[in-house]
Protein backbone atom coordinates (compact mmCIF):
# COMPACT_ATOMS: atom_id res chain seq x y z
CA UNK A 1 0.00 0.00 0.00
CA UNK A 2 1.65 3.14 -1.20
CA UNK A 3 0.70 6.66 0.17
CA UNK A 4 2.20 9.95 -1.02
CA UNK A 5 1.98 13.34 0.60
CA UNK A 6 3.41 16.93 0.44
CA UNK A 7 6.52 16.99 1.99
CA UNK A 8 7.00 18.70 5.63
CA UNK A 9 10.06 21.07 4.64
CA UNK A 10 11.26 23.91 1.90
CA UNK A 11 13.30 21.38 0.45
CA UNK A 12 11.20 18.36 0.14
CA UNK A 13 8.15 18.56 -2.09
CA UNK A 14 6.48 14.88 -2.21
CA UNK A 15 6.98 12.22 0.44
CA UNK A 16 6.05 8.27 0.13
CA UNK A 17 5.67 5.90 2.41
CA UNK A 18 5.06 2.13 1.37
CA UNK A 19 3.99 -0.60 3.46
CA UNK A 20 4.43 -3.69 2.16
CA UNK A 21 3.42 -7.89 3.26
CA UNK A 22 0.69 -10.59 2.11
CA UNK A 23 -2.70 -9.79 1.52
CA UNK A 24 -4.35 -11.88 4.91
CA UNK A 25 -8.07 -11.64 2.80
CA UNK A 26 -9.23 -15.01 1.71
CA UNK A 27 -9.44 -15.78 -1.84
CA UNK A 28 -8.34 -13.30 -4.91
CA UNK A 29 -8.46 -9.73 -4.02
CA UNK A 30 -9.98 -8.89 -7.18
CA UNK A 31 -13.38 -9.21 -9.14
CA UNK A 32 -11.91 -9.25 -12.98
CA UNK A 33 -14.85 -9.86 -15.92
CA UNK A 34 -13.59 -11.26 -19.02
CA UNK A 35 -13.04 -7.95 -20.90
CA UNK A 36 -10.24 -6.85 -18.41
CA UNK A 37 -12.27 -4.93 -15.99
CA UNK A 38 -11.48 -5.58 -11.93
CA UNK A 39 -12.87 -3.90 -9.09
CA UNK A 40 -11.36 -4.82 -5.50
CA UNK A 41 -13.28 -6.93 -3.05
CA UNK A 42 -14.10 -5.22 0.02
CA UNK A 43 -12.70 -4.97 2.69
CA UNK A 44 -9.44 -6.59 2.81
CA UNK A 45 -6.12 -6.73 5.02
CA UNK A 46 -2.88 -6.95 4.73
CA UNK A 47 -0.12 -8.21 7.07
CA UNK A 48 2.97 -5.95 6.82
CA UNK A 49 6.47 -7.05 6.60
CA UNK A 50 8.25 -3.92 5.65
CA UNK A 51 7.90 -0.05 5.01
CA UNK A 52 10.08 1.86 2.61
CA UNK A 53 10.31 5.98 2.85
CA UNK A 54 11.29 8.24 -0.18
CA UNK A 55 11.53 11.72 -0.80
CA UNK A 56 11.51 13.56 -3.40
CA UNK A 57 12.49 17.36 -4.57
CA UNK A 58 10.68 20.46 -5.93
CA UNK A 59 11.57 18.64 -9.42
CA UNK A 60 9.98 15.14 -8.94
CA UNK A 61 13.05 13.54 -8.85
CA UNK A 62 14.30 11.18 -5.51
CA UNK A 63 16.20 12.79 -2.84
CA UNK A 64 18.71 9.32 -2.10
CA UNK A 65 18.05 5.96 -2.12
CA UNK A 66 14.64 4.92 -0.27
CA UNK A 67 14.93 3.71 3.20
CA UNK A 68 13.56 0.33 4.09
CA UNK A 69 12.68 -0.72 7.28
CA UNK A 70 11.69 -4.28 8.54
CA UNK A 71 8.09 -4.16 10.59
CA UNK A 72 5.37 -5.63 11.56
CA UNK A 73 1.71 -4.18 10.97
CA UNK A 74 -1.34 -4.14 9.61
CA UNK A 75 -3.29 -2.37 6.55
CA UNK A 76 -6.75 -2.34 6.62
CA UNK A 77 -8.40 -1.55 3.24
CA UNK A 78 -12.03 -0.59 2.99
CA UNK A 79 -14.47 0.93 0.47
CA UNK A 80 -14.03 4.53 1.74
CA UNK A 81 -10.66 4.60 3.61
CA UNK A 82 -7.45 2.65 3.92
CA UNK A 83 -5.67 2.65 7.12
CA UNK A 84 -1.84 1.49 7.75
CA UNK A 85 -0.25 0.97 10.97
CA UNK A 86 3.31 -0.93 11.37
CA UNK A 87 6.28 -1.02 14.33
CA UNK A 88 9.78 -1.59 13.89
CA UNK A 89 11.72 -3.74 16.49
CA UNK A 90 13.40 -0.40 17.83
CA UNK A 91 10.37 1.16 18.17
CA UNK A 92 10.01 2.90 15.35
CA UNK A 93 6.01 3.60 14.38
CA UNK A 94 4.49 4.40 11.41
CA UNK A 95 1.05 5.45 10.74
CA UNK A 96 -0.81 6.50 7.72
CA UNK A 97 -4.66 6.72 6.21
CA UNK A 98 -6.48 8.04 3.17
CA UNK A 99 -9.62 8.12 2.10
CA UNK A 100 -11.33 6.57 -0.84
CA UNK A 101 -13.49 7.72 -3.46
CA UNK A 102 -15.81 5.32 -3.78
CA UNK A 103 -17.00 6.33 -6.91
CA UNK A 104 -13.39 6.20 -8.49
CA UNK A 105 -13.16 4.32 -11.73
CA UNK A 106 -12.58 0.34 -11.81
CA UNK A 107 -8.87 -0.57 -12.29
CA UNK A 108 -7.95 -2.28 -15.38
CA UNK A 109 -10.11 -0.05 -17.80
CA UNK A 110 -7.70 2.16 -19.16
CA UNK A 111 -4.84 1.63 -21.57
CA UNK A 112 -1.39 0.66 -19.58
Amino acid sequence: MRFLADGQSDSIAQEQLLFAGALESPGAAMDCSSDGRCTPRWPAWLTVASVADTRFDQRGLVMGLPRSHLARGHCQLERTRVQCRAEAPGGDLWIAEASLDAAAEPLGSGPH
